[in-house]
């Protein structure tokens, strides 16, 4: 019976890991030292697509108020809706951070989808 397994062991001591690793800087930074983002860092950048579609999905919807595609909802909640648009302004930077090109818009829905998956939603929860 042979008791050798068909493979060898080798372990090294501190000062030869150091040595082995200091060409490869980058690989020990990124494998051993970074950290997964945390679950406040996730919420906040979740919370931000949620604003930027949300802003959005409001200006489509006016236009359509415009156009005669919808009926405006009472003037309490349009209030309301205009209030959290000009937060939403104020907050990113005015209108024309807020407005996309539809490869831009495409990428704000999958990240909020991505970060919604991450938190516990299912796939595809985009509601605004």
């Amino acid at each position: 019976m042979n008791n050798r397994p068909p493979f060898r062991i080798k372990y090294w001591e501190r000062p030869t890991l150091e040595r082995l690793a200091a060409a490869h800087e980058e690989l020990i930074r990124r494998y051993l030292f970074d950290v997964p983002r945390g679950e406040s860092e996730i919420l906040t950048v979740e919370q931000e697509f949620f604003d930027r579609v949300w802003y959005t999905r409001k200006l489509v919807y006016l236009e359509h108020i415009v156009a005669g595609i919808e009926e405006a909802a009472p003037k309490e909640i349009m209030d309301g809706m205009a209030r959290g648009m000009r937060e939403c302004e104020e907050k990113y930077g005015g209108q024309e951070n807020l407005i996309y090109d539809e490869f831009e818009w495409g990428m704000i829905n999958g990240k909020l989808s991505a970060l919604r998956w991450v938190v516990g939603e299912e796939w595809d929860m985009l509601d605004t």
